[in-house]
């Protein structure tokens, strides 16, 4: 079974997010990776599929576990959140 952290599981568990992985944006920095968050809903506001709810509680789970590391002293090493609708 695949290990997934804390933060990934957490967002896994809300309501129209399919997966989640992680994107590295530079190769000499461990802390510069995002946390791309794959949904089965539209992501253009505009559009009826949207789902203010599921954003709301993708970026609140996000600080969450960013907060609750820091209060361990284990920081989350996420640089941030890219929430992409599913092909």
């Amino acid at each position: 079974m695949e290990y997934k952290t804390s933060i990934r599981q957490r967002i896994e568990a809300i309501n129209g997010v399919k997966r989640t992985w992680f994107e590295w944006t530079s190769a000499e920095r461990t802390d510069a990776k995002l946390l791309v968050v794959e949904v089965d809903f539209d992501t253009d506001p505009n559009s009826a599929g949207y789902s203010d709810r599921a954003i709301a509680a993708i970026g609140q789970a996000y600080e969450d576990v960013l907060q609750e590391g820091l209060q361990d002293n284990r920081p989350v090493l996420v640089s941030g959140i890219r929430i992409v609708p599913m092909h």
